[in-house]
């Protein structure tokens, strides 16, 4: 299996679109893109490339764990903090993956330093690239499994990958509730995170 690991907030967006998006679609930070995938992994741990920094978590700070070594992650309060981790699960001989290692796309930007750069933290941060699968389109949502990380485990919520089911509606209320509670919270307007246009 390859994993999409994503925060609770940005559930109710990706179930409203239909779709993981791409990194150039819905995103919030305003620094130039230097790829345009939707990024997975083989790792069974949530990534620390893929967390949000959290100034009052400091596990969250990919400088923090480069200057200080390994950090204990302390997965539940960045749970809290994100109205929970999330995995999409899917399996690798899906078509729509590509195993970023020994990808085209990568052979395209070797040579570019900042993205060498970004290889060599996401290493030494415990994220091994060698990991890394891509999509280059938006993913739609099927074939996939959701799991939910409660008490360091992970607990699955949906699994589709046989063949397609009606979502839970209690589950989809409480990944709505989560995410407009996280939304209001923090400022952001309830469309936020639509795709851009």
């Amino acid at each position: 299996m390859i994993y999409h690991y994503t925060k609770g907030y940005c559930l109710k967006s990706i179930f409203n679109d239909g779709f993981i998006a791409t990194e150039s679609k819905r995103r919030l930070n305003p620094a130039p893109l230097l790829t345009d995938y939707v990024w997975l992994t083989s790792s069974f741990r949530f990534p620390k490339t893929a967390l949000p920094l959290l100034p009052n978590i400091p596990s969250t700070s990919l400088v923090m764990h480069l200057y200080a070594g390994s950090l204990a992650m302390d997965y539940e309060s960045i749970s809290r903090a994100c109205a929970g981790l999330y995995r999409f699960g899917f399996h690798e001989t899906d078509n729509r993956f590509t195993q970023w290692f020994r990808s085209n796309e990568r052979r395209a930007i070797r040579g570019d330093h900042k993205w060498e750069m970004m290889e060599r933290i996401a290493n030494k941060v415990g994220d091994d690239v060698r990991s890394f699968w891509i999509s280059t389109n938006d993913i739609t949502l099927s074939r996939y499994t959701l799991e939910r990380l409660v008490n360091n485990q992970w607990v699955t919520l949906i699994d589709s990958l046989a063949e397609p089911v009606n979502l839970d509606p209690q589950i989809m209320k409480e990944i709505y509730v989560n995410a407009n509670k996280w939304l209001s919270t923090n400022g952001y307007k309830d469309d936020a995170f639509k795709r851009a246009a």
